[in-house]
């Protein structure tokens, strides 16, 4: 089977390049950068916008199946440009893949669409709210949405949720917690006993493997994905910096405190139309503070999905790889 992945110089796109490619499978990889040097050697890497039809007939010929992990993540910016990186090129990658007769297209979508400022426990696929938080939330869904409608008999496709995913290679939200953290800048919001579901990349990773050789019953589908054992998010946090040798104990300040200056930091920005991202924005508060844990009964029935790799082993793959590299 030869496969497109978008997105193949990001966290989640690399991973899969390189078990798609130790299985054997023909492997055509895209994205911004000019270059992907830690890519598998067989597998042919092209760089480009997906915006553009000639690249996207160059990159999908004899293509059978597409995993779309690109797009635009983030909590600021203009509407218009997440709505042009996660909806219009993700219909435009569609059309183009239907004139080339690919047959599977498999979507990783994101939680955060169901995000409110309130605690949300095992949440299933249908219960959204008619608010998104922000536009990055609302895109994903119109995305979903997109996909979704496209399904047909001659063009499986399925969308996929994954809830924090982690493992070696994450370059985005463990960092970050680092930085903060060495920065004295971290700081739990309120109780710090909000829960939150974690995904492995290893999990993850397997189970797109299995939907791209599965049957077509896994297909018309959204599935949300998590490792199915919650944690409290501070003690994950403490644990990672703890065997990364950072204790020096995190500061905690009350919630409402927090959420007013956030609020005041997002009004202040937005009056003066600040193209910087604040560092204090509600929904950063937010997702620190409030708990979200997913249902993925569905995903277990219907796909079969057993997670192999617990959550602490999932760590522990972070850290020895981040040692490694720093």
């Amino acid at each position: 089977m030869r496969v497109l992945v978008t997105g193949a110089s990001g966290f989640i796109g690399n991973r899969l390049c390189h078990e798609l490619s130790d299985a054997q499978f023909s492997v055509v990889a895209t994205g911004r950068s000019p270059s992907c040097s830690d890519l598998p050697q067989n597998c042919e890497y092209f760089s480009g916008e997906l915006n553009s039809s000639e690249f996207l007939k160059k990159i999908l010929i004899n293509v059978d199946a597409i995993v779309h992990c690109a797009g635009k993540a983030g909590t600021w910016g203009p509407y218009e440009e997440f709505f042009e990186a996660n909806v219009t090129l993700t219909k435009d990658l569609i059309e183009e893949a239907k004139r080339a007769h690919v047959k599977r297209f498999i979507h990783l979508s994101s939680p955060s669409i169901f995000f409110q400022f309130r605690d949300q426990y095992q949440l299933k696929e249908n219960e959204l709210s008619k608010t998104f938080i922000n536009a990055y939330a609302k895109t994903k869904f119109l995305s979903e949405e997109v996909v979704s409608d496209a399904h047909g008999s001659e063009f499986l496709t399925m969308c996929l949720r994954p809830r924090g995913v982690i493992g070696a290679g994450d370059g985005n939200w463990l960092p970050r917690i680092i930085q903060l953290y060495d920065d004295r800048k971290l700081i739990i919001p309120g109780s710090g006993k909000n829960q939150t579901d974690f995904t492995s990349c290893k999990n993850l990773i397997e189970l797109i493997r299995k939907c791209l050789e599965g049957p077509d019953e896994y297909y018309g589908e959204t599935y949300n994905i998590s490792n199915d054992e919650p944690y409290e998010l501070w003690k994950f946090i403490t644990k990672a910096m703890s065997a990364l040798n950072k204790k020096r104990p995190i500061k905690r300040l009350p919630l409402g405190l927090l959420m007013a200056f956030a609020r005041i930091s997002e009004f202040l920005a937005k009056l003066l139309k600040k193209k910087e991202e604040p560092k204090l924005l509600p929904i950063k508060i937010g997702i620190a503070a409030f708990s979200m844990t997913l249902n993925v009964e569905k995903a277990k029935s219907v796909l079969g999905y057993r997670p192999t790799q617990s959550t602490s082993e999932a760590l522990d793959e972070f850290v020895s790889w981040w040692q490694e590299k720093n």
